[in-house]
């Protein structure tokens, strides 16, 4: 019985490996050598001719924002607040297009980066790549959420068996 738990989590897993060898095929690392994942490369994966439109869609969405706060706040300890609110002001506004150079500006962001020229593009640091597949290929984040649940479950089970057993 637990033979086949593990072997549904090890089948659980590889939906995971798949998707991060999907996303960390273009890689860029600044000069602090942090790894960032191409955005553009995943949305050219959807879009091939204009994959900043994707990006920019993904910006309007107001979840996508509120995310990047909360990555931001975590791992950016010069991340400023003051320019996310603006941003969250201006997101209702129909005229206004969020990209991640203005996203930057306002608030100081280091988990997306826009680098111009040679092999430019728009980059994210994984945890933000992985909401933009997620978010870009809606089968990918029901694969996730099914991982995640399937984790969980098992986890659940292994405890309780283990609970059974100590009451023995």
């Amino acid at each position: 019985n637990i033979k086949a738990k593990i072997e549904k989590d090890i089948e659980t897993n590889k939906v995971y490996a798949m998707l991060l060898m999907e996303i960390e095929k273009d890689k860029y690392k600044d000069e602090d050598e942090n790894e960032y994942v191409s955005l553009t490369e995943i949305a050219r994966l959807k879009n091939f001719k204009n994959p900043s439109y994707v990006i920019q869609s993904w910006l309007r969405d107001r979840n996508t924002v509120d995310f990047l706060f909360h990555w931001e706040t975590e791992n950016n300890m010069s991340f400023q607040n003051i320019g996310y609110h603006q941003i969250k002001v201006k997101l209702s506004r129909p005229s206004f297009t969020l990209t991640p150079k203005i996203w930057n500006e306002y608030t100081g962001a280091i988990g997306i980066i826009s680098k111009q020229g040679n092999r430019g593009g728009t980059f994210a640091h994984r945890d933000i790549a992985i909401d933009f597949y997620a978010w870009v290929f809606p089968k990918r984040r029901y694969q996730l959420i099914k991982m995640i649940s399937g984790k969980a479950a098992f986890i659940e089970t292994i405890q309780a068996e283990l609970e059974h057993k100590n009451s023995i």
